[in-house]
């Protein structure tokens, strides 16, 4: 019918957590009616702003890099293992980058985590709880 093959899994999938969201939405609004406000649903619409956009340049960067650059011929393992790490290295960066633009503050713990790696240890596992 609209001849999506893979990528109506995908579309599939997507439509399925989006309804999932709004039936848990609706049942936590129910026992917690404080998660009604603004303050809840803001960073909640700038996540998912970061998440399309972050999308999109992964969708575009595998399309480009899978079509026109034949380094990246996705019929061979180690080629498509090369494209899915690139794609991820800058579809997470620009969701971690946009998420900081928009002044969310589970990005910025993200990035704090991050930079927290360098000293991994107790003190890493122990910080990653507290505020």
């Amino acid at each position: 019918f609209w001849h999506w093959n893979v990528w109506g899994l995908a579309f599939s999938a997507s439509v399925i957590d989006l309804i999932d969201f709004a039936i848990l939405y609706f049942l936590l609004s129910r026992k917690f009616p404080e998660i009604i406000s603004v303050a809840f649903i803001k960073p909640v619409f700038l996540m998912a702003v970061s998440a399309v956009t972050s999308g999109l340049v992964s969708f575009v960067l595998v399309r480009q890099l899978d079509f026109r650059f034949s380094f990246f011929d996705t019929r061979y393992f180690a080629n498509l293992v090369s494209l899915t790490l690139v794609s991820l290295l800058f579809g997470g960066s620009t969701y971690l980058l946009i998420s900081y633009k928009l002044g969310i503050n589970e990005g910025r713990k993200v990035i704090l985590w991050i930079s927290r790696i360098k000293n991994f240890g107790p003190a890493f596992l122990s910080g990653l709880f507290q505020e």
